[in-house]
């Protein structure tokens, strides 16, 4: 089977591993340059209480983050920088998208944050600002709102179902489909505004 592991933070380097060992024929992609290229030269060397190993025969690329994905993961990791982060992207999302819509995607962003981070069914590990790759936890969290505003439901129940009780897992894709919309609205705004300039 071809598998693409998005991240190759520590859980996404295990999964990439792992299934390569198991025979499959595995991708990696993140957008740290130097950890793709020491993938590709030398291998994925995983480390764990029960065995050392290195798979070789993993792919790792770095063209995978559309402009969507990447503001959503970039937006995840501003909330979670605290308080100042939070306040500057609610700026600038009523700069871009009026005050009425971007107060609106800001508390939408909240209450989902507030749902995955006070009640999910485990800590959503995600990186620091500054860092060039992407986790598997963030991609996830990406991916349900993509899925949620493309009308993917069924994907995005079940990215849900990952994240969050069953009770919750409405409420979660009902917003992840408010803030995919506003994420869109941004992008095709930021692209008439590059066009004309």
């Amino acid at each position: 089977m071809k598998i693409a592991v998005i991240g190759t933070g520590a859980m996404g380097s295990i999964y990439a591993a792992r299934l390569s060992k198991a025979g499959h024929e595995v991708i990696a992609i993140d957008i740290w340059q130097d950890h793709i290229d020491y993938i590709n030269r030398d291998g994925l060397l995983i480390e764990g209480p029960d065995e050392t190993f290195v798979a070789k025969n993993i792919r790792a690329s770095t063209k995978f983050l559309d402009l969507e994905e990447y503001t959503i993961i970039s937006f995840l990791r501003r909330w979670c920088d605290g308080d100042i982060s939070r306040s500057n992207l609610n700026k600038e999302l009523i700069i871009n998208l009026g005050y009425a819509e971007g107060n609106s995607a800001f508390q939408s962003f909240k209450d989902l944050c507030e749902i995955i981070f006070h009640h999910g069914r485990r800590s959503l590990i995600r990186h620091q600002l500054d860092c060039n790759c992407v986790g598997a936890d963030e991609s996830c969290f990406a991916q349900l709102i993509l899925r949620s505003a493309n009308n993917y439901k069924e994907d995005a129940i079940l990215i849900a179902l990952l994240l969050v009780p069953p009770h919750l897992t409405s409420q979660t894709v009902s917003l992840s489909e408010k803030i995919g919309t506003a994420i869109k609205q941004l992008i095709v705004s930021d692209e008439k505004n590059v066009m004309v300039n």
